[in-house]
């Protein structure tokens, strides 16, 4: 709790919306719309970096931690370095004004709460592109949920590191 509240210090202004703790025992904070931030375990800031005009939605770290996957409120995926919070790669903004098939790429989406995504996402009209290296879990989770919905789920076991692989599926499916 002491940890979380050194957090919340940063100015009387931010607002700390999400967490991530990393396994260097690094945490990186997301305060307000689009600053990050990078604390040792014991609270100390190390870094900080801030996305204009961008709101980060979501951010997912890949397996050892090195690389942090943000997703943005202008459809922007970009891919980070963690010790640095250093932009090693982005991919452009899709067309949202297509009504075509709209796909959405879900870094981690085997896993339990990422499985949940999947149902949801489906229900409310997107196809989910499923992309999990699935160190940590069993490929029986997608198919139980393939069972659930009654539609197989576009799934690749790449991990957020494998950018060629990663560049293709943004091609193939014009994420």
């Amino acid at each position: 709790m002491i940890i979380l509240r050194s957090f919340g210090n940063l100015s009387k202004i931010s607002i700390l919306r999400l967490l991530s703790p990393s396994f260097d025992d690094d945490i990186i904070v997301c305060y307000n719309r689009s600053k990050l931030c990078l604390y040792t375990s014991n609270g100390k800031l190390m870094r900080q970096a801030i996305f204009e005009h961008e709101t980060i939605q979501s951010k997912v770290l890949n397996v050892d931690s090195q690389y942090t996957v943000i997703g943005s409120d202008r459809v922007f995926v970009q891919i980070i370095r963690t010790h640095d919070l250093q932009p090693v790669c982005a991919y452009s903004q899709c067309d949202v004004g297509d009504q075509k098939k709209q796909y959405v790429l879900l870094p981690g989406g085997a896993g339990f709460i990422g499985s949940h995504c999947v149902i949801e996402l489906i229900t409310v009209g997107y196809t989910p592109i499923v992309v999990d290296n699935e160190c940590n879990l069993s490929a029986e989770c997608l198919k139980r949920v393939e069972q659930i919905i009654g539609c197989q789920i576009i799934d690749y076991k790449i991990d957020c590191l494998d950018l060629e692989n990663l560049g293709n599926i943004f091609k193939k499916y014009s994420i």
